[in-house]
């Protein structure tokens, strides 16, 4: 419920997306809300401090 209460407010701001970190053992739960991952060289430097099979995540809201 917490994520489609913030989902519905980053809409009504008009973002065009919402991005996160998923953590070990979490690209599932963000794939199944609709994310995909995104992956670029400056975005695989910045994770290396979240350790380990850390993934930058995606849900672009204008496909919805």
């Amino acid at each position: 419920m917490l994520f489609l209460k913030a989902k519905e407010i980053t809409e009504q701001l008009e973002y065009k997306l919402i991005a996160a970190v998923s953590v070990p053992d979490s690209v599932h739960f963000w794939h199944h809300l609709g994310f995909q991952s995104f992956e670029s060289d400056d975005i695989k430097e910045r994770l290396l401090s979240y350790g380990q099979n850390c993934s930058y995540m995606v849900l672009n809201l204008s496909e919805y």
